[in-house]
């Protein structure tokens, strides 16, 4: 056994060694047990249930860009020349960020990674 989450306010518990994933929702998220359960949580609980993945290697690559979703409904695609491999076996974009980057990902409430897509 892993660990323990409370999700909810009366005290419930469920192990984390129980959870297939996590799925959010506007007023917490469904637990989906690997039993095929379903549980309701007041919590968000996906940042809790997070491993910490470490990266493994650094690849090099042409022709991809990385997707990105700005969260008003605009989504931006960047050139992606170096990806990490997580040691959860993801992949990752590297991004370098100017002072710009970070001052508009800050004013327009950030954006989030969504994928990989051929560039031209």
């Amino acid at each position: 056994m892993s660990k323990f989450l409370t999700f909810n306010s009366n005290g419930d518990m469920i192990n984390t060694d129980m959870i297939a994933f996590i799925r959010p929702t506007i007023k917490g998220s469904t637990i989906f047990t690997i039993d095929g359960e379903q549980l309701h949580s007041e919590f968000n609980l996906t940042k809790e249930i997070e491993d910490e993945a470490e990266v493994r290697a650094v690849i090099p690559c042409h022709g991809v860009g990385s997707l990105y979703y700005l969260g008003d409904g605009r989504t931006e695609i960047k050139p992606c020349p170096l990806v990490y491999l997580m040691s959860d076996g993801s992949l990752e974009p590297v991004v370098f960020a100017d002072h710009y980057d970070i001052e508009e990902c800050a004013s327009e409430g950030g954006s989030s990674f969504v994928g990989f897509v051929p560039m031209p």
